[in-house]
């Protein structure tokens, strides 16, 4: 009895509706859970059949599964659909077990449950599928998968069957090194490895085979893929036909010696002809045009650090960046080393002068990359510009004129600066230094040397810059560390009303502070694990380091106690000269907050990045001990306000 009792208890209690019936298939016992289910008490059940409650087409099914219940033998994973007492369908799977009492059947106990939610995800899944499958099929790139433990292809779409002239079926049997042409099946063995082990999608370009022997260039992007539970790589292959094609024409003009070969766009010589027919045309039809000169900035102190090969190839970068954010109609030439032309046709002053600063933006902005070894800067341009017909001049030659001039004007300026012809004192043109101090002009000389010195410190500044983002090509965390951690420190800065020197102090402390790092071994630095006594020794060496090479430029001086302390805590435990509260230099406190909190919300080799809530927590909690409050309340503010913005 007892028994009974408890039994029954943990019936009722269940989620799965539970039901038992007599040998005639009448109702004697529903539990709560399937009470709910169909919205009819026991009371009103009991008694009842429980074919009533089972659809009309599915009585039969159901029908034959209980007399098999009732002949001894279990059901499982029998799928019908009851009625709800407001008449909506439900989809159920049911299990039933003959129920024994002394020996003797007395009835069936069907377990039930609702696999309506269940039903919606198979049917959302098939709905998926047949998505996948027609942008599969109807895709205009051919498409081809491939086992990535085997390298054996499973499947391709109407494009890849086309492209290849092979059938899905005989597609299915080939091994994706045999599309490409022959005696280059381990090369592409080895790059098909390659992209499974990327985890990452891959693009390069490549040539196919046809089944008549044609050979095809193609652009393929690869990458891997989860169809239903099985991962397989997907290539998507491009016929570049065409555009191989265009690729023909274009060194045909590379021929005529109208094409700079290194960046691919026009040359000098090309601009000497279009200038002069796009400026008779303007004076024809009265229509503006523009001119801007562009130049990169201290590209010397690139090539001394990175490499002449490195600097060529930041060359070609920028003169995709230029192509690809040039209008149709505009020329863009290479004029000569680091210098860049574009020839604005219809643009006047105004609009010239928004196209620049819109692509300083951009060039400022991007990452240019080396592929090996691994390196990633970004530039800055001074651009010069002049206009026709607002500008006055007569000839073409002269519009050239007056942007070179203009040019040299903005590079004198200072890093990044942008100037029109029209801004330029015409004095400050014509006139030399020697001229003015014949004539006593101390103040114009005083600002040329003021100017020469800034211009020197910057050059400086780039280069240590540039070694800097030596130590990040070592290590990605690094680089994009100190970026983002001197635009905050610049910040902070700013808000405790520091001067435009100590603000400038700080962000080269911030821009800097790991450049120590460049004297750490490798396998310390990039150690995934935990690091030795010894290794840690080593790395705790770094401020010392990087104070001693920045202690070498003498207007860096107030930047050595930054790099030398950013490792000291507010309360005296920290590394360096075991310095206490405001003791420490503030810059280096400054940089030890956000140093700390860039380093939580970033990957390392050792662990995942923290979500910035729980960073934010970790600074709040360490002010007082690790930080200085008042530098962690002005930080946190800047968090805030930086969340409320996005």
């Amino acid at each position: 009895m007892m028994n009974e009792i408890l039994y029954k208890c943990l019936i009722d209690k269940l989620s799965d509706g539970v039901l038992i019936l007599d040998l005639d298939g009448r109702i004697t016992y529903a539990n709560p859970a399937l009470e709910k289910l169909v919205n009819i008490p026991l009371a009103q059940s009991k008694g009842t059949l429980f074919s009533e409650y089972i659809t009309s087409e599915n009585s039969g099914l159901a029908g034959a599964a209980f007399k098999k219940a009732t002949r001894n033998e279990e059901v499982r994973d029998l799928q019908v659909k009851v009625k709800h007492r407001n008449g909506n369908i439900i989809p159920v799977e049911c299990n039933a077990t003959p129920l024994i009492k002394n020996g003797k059947q007395e009835g069936v106990l069907i377990v039930i449950r609702d696999i309506t939610e269940r039903k919606k995800i198979i049917e959302e899944l098939k709905i998926s599928r047949q998505k996948y499958i027609q942008c599969f099929e109807n895709a205009n790139d051919a498409i081809f998968i491939a086992d990535p433990k085997t390298g054996m292809l499973l499947d391709a779409n109407k494009q890849a069957q086309k492209l290849i002239g092979r059938t899905k079926e005989e597609i299915k049997k080939m091994h994706q090194s045999k599309l490409h042409p022959e005696g280059r099946k381990e090369y592409h063995v080895e790059v098909f490895k390659k992209h499974v082990q990327a985890k990452s999608r891959q693009s390069y370009n490549v040539e196919v085979t046809s089944k008549d022997g044609r050979i095809i260039p193609v652009h393929l992007s690869s990458s891997l893929i989860k169809i239903g539970n099985k991962e397989v790589l997907q290539g998507i292959f491009r016929d570049v036909s065409d555009l191989k094609k265009l690729e023909e024409e274009k060194k045909q003009a590379e021929r005529s010696s109208l094409i700079d070969f290194h960046t691919q766009l026009y040359n000098y010589r090309y601009l000497q002809r279009r200038l002069i027919s796009e400026f008779a045309a303007a004076k024809r039809y009265l229509t503006p045009l523009s001119l801007l000169m562009i130049d990169v900035d201290y590209f010397k102190s690139i090539n001394d650090t990175y490499g002449h090969q490195f600097g060529d190839e930041v060359l070609r970068q920028l003169a995709g960046l230029l192509t690809d954010n040039a209008r149709e109609a505009d020329i863009v030439c290479r004029f000569g080393g680091e210098e860049f032309i574009i020839i604005l046709t219809n643009t006047d002053r105004l609009g010239a002068m928004r196209f620049a600063k819109r692509l300083g933006g951009v060039i400022k902005d991007h990452n240019f990359k080396s592929i090996a070894p691994k390196f990633k800067i970004n530039l800055n341009v001074s651009m010069g510009m002049a206009c026709f017909p607002e500008d006055g001049m007569k000839t073409s030659s002269a519009l050239l004129d007056y942007t070179d001039k203009a040019l040299a004007y903005a590079k004198e300026k200072g890093t990044g600066s942008i100037y029109l012809y029209n801004e330029i004192n015409q004095a400050e043109i014509s006139g030399s230094i020697i001229e003015e101090a014949g004539k006593q002009h101390t103040e114009i000389l005083r600002n040329k040397f003021a100017s020469l010195s800034r211009r020197m410190n910057q050059t400086v500044i780039e280069s240590v810059y540039a070694l800097a983002r030596t130590v990040g090509a070592r290590d990605a965390y690094t680089e994009h560390h100190s970026e983002e951690m001197a635009e905050y420190a610049t910040q902070i800065a700013e808000k405790l009303n520091l001067t435009k020197e100590e603000t400038e102090d700080i962000k080269h402390g911030a821009m800097l502070h790991d450049i120590g790092k460049i004297g750490i071994p490798d396998e310390i630095l990039l150690k995934p694990g935990k690091l030795t006594k010894e290794e840690m020794k080593e790395v705790r060496k770094h401020p010392e380091i990087g104070a001693d090479i920045v202690r070498q430029v003498h207007f860096l001086k107030h930047v050595v106690p930054i790099i030398l302390h950013h490792h000291e805590r507010y309360d005296g435990f920290g590394y360096g000269s075991g310095m206490r509260g405001q003791e420490i230099p503030l810059g280096a406190r400054i940089v030890a907050v956000v140093d700390v909190y860039q380093a939580l919300v970033s990957d390392r080799p050792y662990r995942k990045a923290y979500l910035k809530k729980e960073a934010i927590k970790i600074i709040r909690e360490g002010a007082g001990s690790f930080f200085d409050p008042k530098i962690v309340e002005v930080f946190l503010n800047i968090l805030k306000k930086e969340k409320q913005s996005t």
